[in-house]
């Protein structure tokens, strides 16, 4: 156990802990799976041996059993019994915080809110018959046993022991490994599973889908007819602010924002760095977190152009976009504040701070240091009064969490593939600014968020058309035509994805197959 852990769940147990200590508990079980373990263990533990102590006393209740170890400067104290023990694990299992609490955002503090998140059907673990388990928009985990799910959208999804499978909606999911089998209950049950930029889609049909490996798989159309698609590139939001009518959201304007001529297109947005000043944005909320247009699951980018006159004194943050679901939060942004969030751990100081909730990891900031080391820009090439092209992304296929500016990536996490997003909710999204605070200094243009990561390439991409004041956004967000299908397959029939040698593959084993008959 490490040795901020050890002292906290200490002050847990024997409820010393102030809201600071509770904060910085929390902040480690939400980052840190193998620190969450630990503290289980702590706790059950903690209640062990309060039962020895009850035992041991039973006939002397005179005398109190204390016991020790020598890396310990406090001892554990009975607390009772294999009840006591049950709960522990029930408060540390569910999600946090363990009480309702602040944290502090620059100069504001907001609450831990709890807003509810979508549920998108019940699974039924192989061997828990009649106990439905209610599955959330942007859960995901690897399947002990094989897991049926009746999902909303009219289908039965069974995932395969040993798979990896996200449930992004009650009509999409996300293969990370294994097999997965889709069954429509009804002719229009209507589900699609995800492979990165590739979707299987099905209107009433049913389908397997086994992956082999990171670049290949396959799926058998067992009956019904399929739709093998491809993404269509494009964001789902977007905001070029040269024609209101083609954003996709409308703005509101509040304190000290303007429109001005666009460092691309025509038209871009002016903030000064006074209280009240952002761009709220109107509309795209749902009441619970997985839905909206700002719900993602399988990925995120978020990109703009920017001009920085931010001063970077401590305390003070630039807020580019935010949208505030509670701990659900996303947020890119010019930060100079002491964080319990960042993953990996920085030095103090001056970042371009990029969060999101992951499911099973909690949410945390990918905080880029402008300090000029590593390839990552310094301070003073941000805030140059220069537009600057910038990009925040996060691909839950392969579990790199990154910010790139001027069409490079700068700085990067790698977390376990397979963790979905879970985002979107109630709360208003706001550019240049949040509420009353942290609002922005200097210019946004073109700014778009898209449900996916943008490869290297798209950025570098993007960035080049930056530079030369071309624009690259469509002329409308691409929230109806996401996908456009390239085949189908009948029912009976495979279709591979991925290497050339696996189609060659198949096709040799089905040429053996007929031989031999």
């Amino acid at each position: 156990m490490n040795d901020d852990l050890r002292p906290l769940a200490d002050r847990y147990l024997d409820d010393t802990l102030d809201d600071e200590q509770l904060r910085r508990l929390e902040g480690i079980l939400e980052c840190d799976p193998e620190s969450k373990r630990q503290f289980i263990a702590h706790c059950v533990l903690h209640a062990q041996l309060g039962l020895i102590a009850d035992e041991l006393c039973a006939n002397e209740p005179q005398h109190r059993l204390v016991v020790s170890t020598s890396d310990r400067s406090a001892s554990w104290l009975p607390i009772g019994g294999l009840a006591i023990a049950a709960s522990l694990l029930a408060v540390v299992l569910t999600s946090f915080p363990l009480k309702q609490t602040t944290q502090q955002s620059g100069e504001l503090e907001y609450e831990w809110e709890s807003i509810p998140i979508r549920t998108v059907g019940y699974a039924f673990p192989e061997g828990r018959s009649g106990q439905a388990i209610a599955v959330v928009a942007g859960s995901s985990g690897a399947a002990d046993t094989t897991t049926q799910m009746t999902a909303a959208g009219g289908v039965n999804v069974s995932v395969s022991a040993g798979s990896r499978f996200g449930f992004a909606s009650d009509t999409k999911g996300l293969l990370y490994s294994g097999s997965v089998l889709v069954a429509a209950k009804e002719a229009n049950g209507q589900f699609a599973v995800e492979l990165g930029d590739k979707r299987i889609l099905s209107h009433g049909a049913r389908f397997e889908l086994n992956r082999l490996s990171t670049d290949v798989a396959y799926v058998d159309a067992v009956s019904g007819q399929v739709e093998i698609q491809t993404r269509i590139a494009g964001p789902r939001l977007r905001w070029s602010f040269d024609d209101v009518e083609h954003d996709s959201l409308p703005i509101s304007l509040r304190g000290q924002s303007t429109r001005c001529d666009g460092l691309v297109g025509s038209g871009a947005i002016r903030f000064h760095d006074e209280r009240g000043t952002c761009a709220n944005i109107i509309g795209g909320t749902e009441s619970t977190v997985g839905s909206g247009v700002f719900a993602t699951s399988g990925g995120i980018t978020i990109e703009a152009i920017i001009v920085s006159h931010w001063n970077a004194v401590e305390k003070n943050s630039d807020v580019i976009f935010r949208k505030e679901d509670g701990p659900n939060r996303i947020l890119f942004a010019l930060q100079n504040n002491e964080t319990i969030f960042e993953i990996p751990e920085v030095a103090p100081g001056p970042v371009l701070s990029f969060g999101i909730f992951l499911e099973q990891f909690g949410y945390s900031e990918l905080d880029m240091p402008l300090d000029g080391q590593d390839g990552r820009p310094r301070l003073d090439q941000i805030v140059d009064g220069k537009p600057h092209h910038i990009a925040a992304t996060y691909d839950s296929f392969t579990g790199i969490k990154a910010i790139s500016v001027d069409g490079r990536i700068c700085f990067s996490h790698y977390f376990p593939a397979g963790h979905c997003v879970q985002s979107g909710g109630p709360k208003e999204a706001m550019i240049g600014g949040w509420g009353n605070r942290e609002a922005f200094a200097g210019v946004i243009d073109e700014l778009a968020i898209y449900d996916y990561a943008l490869s290297s390439e798209q950025i570098a991409k993007h960035h080049e058309l930056a530079a030369q004041g071309a624009p690259w956004l469509p002329a409308r967000s691409g929230q109806d035509q996401r996908w456009t299908t390239i085949t189908t397959v009948q029912p009976g029939q495979r279709y591979y994805f991925g290497e050339e040698q696996a189609v060659s593959l198949s096709i040799a084993k089905r040429t053996q197959s007929k031989d031999r008959l």
